[in-house]
């Protein structure tokens, strides 16, 4: 179960600091993350809503 739960966490953090650096270093739209990451759609979409909410505070 540990090693279950590291994965998860890992993956998370991975896709996080991917939606990062896109949005924000190479300033690409939430279009064109989940054009180019088809796969973790419905992360990007939770990620980008995140960092919009945390950068206004």
């Amino acid at each position: 179960m540990r090693k279950i739960i590291t994965g998860i966490i890992s993956e998370a953090s991975g896709i996080a600091t991917w939606v990062y650096v896109q949005k924000y270093v190479k300033h690409k739209t939430l279009d064109e993350m989940l054009q180019e990451w088809q796969g973790a759609d419905q992360f990007i979409i939770v990620m980008d809503t995140w960092f919009e909410k945390l950068m206004v505070e």
